[in-house]
């Protein structure tokens, strides 16, 4: 597993941050306004819950 981490852009479309999240094995967390993607999840971060009840993400990110 990488540690890379991933900042997300203050412009970015949560459907395309969900996809390269699901894409790359990576959780969405933030701190203080700030999101990221990320293999793990720090202390202090909180994980940002991201839901496809259509399933559309996960076969989009395959």
């Amino acid at each position: 597993m990488s540690n890379v981490t991933y900042i997300v852009p203050d412009d970015a479309e949560l459907f395309a941050v969900a996809q390269t999240a699901v894409a790359k094995h990576l959780h969405l967390i933030e701190r203080n306004g700030r999101f990221v993607l990320s293999p793990v999840i720090p202390e202090g971060w909180t994980v940002v819950p991201v839901g496809d009840k259509s399933g559309e993400i996960r076969r989009m990110a395959a």
